[in-house]
């Protein structure tokens, strides 16, 4: 299955680019269906939203775009979520995450606003590093032996 859907993307460039866009999109609607019409507030609800979108994108290009000699392993996916989570939380924490070129914040940094809301969304891009380095060494132990 993974092998003809490669096959024929890879014949058909456009089609690839026009679902892919339609993906991005639909999963985008789809994360802010699940996760409500506000997605910044409450603040815990970010971690959560960037790791779905990321997360869903990684594994569509994985299933579409790769060949099956070369697809991704679990291993491989937690690789994209320790940087992300691990940068979000540094500047989330720290800087807030801001619109260019405008003057307000999407999410303000954690420190302006600490309450439990935030120790949660702390607490989520905390358990997600941790749990994908865990995850992520497991695999290198098992490929060493």
């Amino acid at each position: 299955m993974q092998a003809t859907v490669y096959a024929f993307f890879k014949r058909h460039g456009f089609v690839y680019g026009v679902s892919s866009y339609a993906f991005l999109m639909g999963d985008a609607i789809v994360c802010f269906m699940v996760l409500g019409p506000n997605i910044i507030d409450p603040i815990w609800k970010l971690p959560i939203s960037l790791n779905l979108l990321i997360m869903s994108m990684f594994m569509f290009v994985n299933f579409t775009g790769t060949s099956p000699s070369e697809q991704m392993t679990l291993a491989d996916y937690m690789e994209p979520v320790q940087w992300l989570n691990g940068i979000f939380f540094v500047l989330h924490s720290t800087v807030g995450l801001a619109a260019p070129y405008h003057h307000h914040f999407l999410a303000p940094p954690i420190w302006m606003h600490f309450n439990k809301d935030s120790l949660i969304a702390l607490g989520i891009y905390v358990a997600l590093f941790v749990v994908a380095t865990i995850i992520r060494l497991i695999f290198k132990h098992r490929r060493a032996q």
